[in-house]
């Protein structure tokens, strides 16, 4: 019976097929596998023998930023997370030739310029909270359009002083913070 389902599979690969795209997702066809074509919200016919589909969604979305913890430029550590709010601007961008997993782009780059920002920053520096998130607002922004990303806000949730333990050859070893 098996044979009868992969049968019909194959037959309806002749067939155009209808996708949707809501108005908060956008797509991307690959035609014959290397010629990438966005999809705008609406109705879109394809080939299914000839054209793969990725639909995603282009809407405001958060991303929480994984935690982390740096050491300022005066010697103070500290354990922080944060949050990305961002949309897709450019879906050929954002998934087309060059990339694949947007939440893991956005991820990657956001915690770079956490790095960034933190390890340049003094412990003086951290207690102006809005004067950071504005520089990783700056930093997020600049990297993310490369990849049709727009960032409408990026900020720390939480930053909490604490002390380093780092596990080298199995034997716990302190950093004095």
């Amino acid at each position: 019976m098996e044979w009868f389902t992969q049968f019909f599979d194959k037959l309806f690969q002749f067939i155009p097929r209808l996708v949707i795209v809501r108005a908060t997702h956008g797509g991307v066809k690959w035609v014959r596998g290397k010629h990438v074509r966005a999809m705008r919200p609406g109705l879109h016919w394809y080939w299914p023998l000839t054209t793969d589909i990725e639909v995603l969604v282009t809407a405001r979305q958060t991303l929480n930023v994984k935690p982390q913890v740096l050491t300022t430029t005066d010697g103070h550590s500290f354990a922080l997370s944060a949050v990305a709010i961002y949309r897709v601007s450019n879906i050929r961008k954002a998934i087309g030739k060059r990339n694949w997993d947007i939440d893991e782009i956005v991820q990657d780059v956001t915690q770079t310029a956490i790095v960034e920002v933190i390890s340049t920053s003094t412990m003086a520096d951290l207690g102006d909270v809005l004067k950071i998130n504005a520089r990783l607002n700056e930093a997020c922004s600049d990297r993310l359009r490369q990849f049709g990303i727009q960032i409408y806000s990026v900020g720390l949730t939480d930053l909490a002083k604490c002390r380093v333990l780092r596990l080298i050859g199995g034997e716990p070893t302190f950093i004095k913070v």
